[in-house]
């Protein structure tokens, strides 16, 4: 029920509507910044795929962790380097939510 129900998903969403009406809310348009906030989103990411297992509740405070990585990626808009550029991974982020 957590999982597929608004109310205990409502805030990810929210977060997401920032991104899309707020799109330069975090950063400038500086490249080495953008790469910064890149890299610490994907670090986030990447962290919570380590940090959450099935002992977590879900959506929890642990939630923030890919969200706000996806959120800082979304800001940073750095389509440069191996990751953003894979086509592989654009797909991927194209599929995701129907995932």
């Amino acid at each position: 029920m957590a999982y597929y129900f608004l109310p205990c998903r409502a805030w990810e969403l929210l977060i997401g509507a920032i991104s899309y009406f707020y799109p330069c809310l975090l950063i400038n348009n500086k490249y080495l910044t953008n790469r910064l906030v890149f890299h610490f989103g994907l670090l986030l990411i990447l962290v919570s795929c380590f940090c959450i297992s099935s002992n977590n509740l879900w959506p929890g405070y642990m939630a923030l962790l890919p969200t706000l990585g996806t959120l800082l990626i979304i800001q940073a808009r750095y389509n440069q380097g191996l990751i953003a550029k894979n086509i592989a991974f654009q797909y991927i982020g194209k599929w995701s939510y129907s995932i």
